[in-house]
């Protein structure tokens, strides 16, 4: 941030594998291999609305740039098959961040961004409980759910995605 101006990026991937084994339905095919990863990265540029120190109220506009990669593969003694798809896209997003101190060393932060573009709809929220361990470092641990919902040419991605966050913020 500088003055009323802020700024954020934000990144995030995620890959996911199963392994199954199929034979009881078809003997040519014993094992089901699914992998799945998804990479998203944030930019966001704003204004403080509220600054009361370590209490504020940012609103921001940017683009989240989304990746897609599937590929699926059956194998067996008889015969092996694979198939993949990858997209990728681009969307605009409107976003907030509020954060409220809790004394001298602790504060609450919440995070909601929704966009569309590419997508029919893109969203995040996010809340998080920050601990200062300098003037300028800072950790958190919180909760964070995603969802999109895109689809292209047949290509289908409805997801939405959620756990436990940790992360370190340098505010220079």
């Amino acid at each position: 941030r500088k003055g009323r101006f802020v700024s954020m990026v934000d990144v995030a991937y995620l890959d996911l594998g199963v392994s199954r084994e199929i034979g009881i339905r078809d003997p040519a095919f014993l094992t089901a291999e699914l992998d799945a990863s998804t990479f998203t990265a944030t930019a966001l540029a704003g204004y403080r609305a509220v600054d009361e120190g370590e209490t504020f109220v940012d609103l921001m506009g940017g683009a989240r740039l989304s990746s897609a990669d599937t590929t699926l593969s059956l194998s067996g003694p008889v015969r092996s098959i694979s198939a993949s798809n990858s997209e990728t896209w681009i969307d605009a997003v409107a976003a907030a961040r509020v954060r409220a101190a809790l004394g001298s060393r602790w504060a609450v932060v919440a995070y909601a961004d929704v966009g569309a573009g590419s997508s029919d709809l893109t969203w995040q929220i996010q809340g998080a409980v920050q601990y200062r361990l300098s003037q300028r470092w800072w950790l958190s641990a919180g909760w964070r759910q995603y969802g999109v919902d895109y689809e292209q040419d047949g290509f289908v991605y409805d997801v939405s995605l959620g756990g436990p966050i940790v992360g370190a913020s340098f505010r220079f």
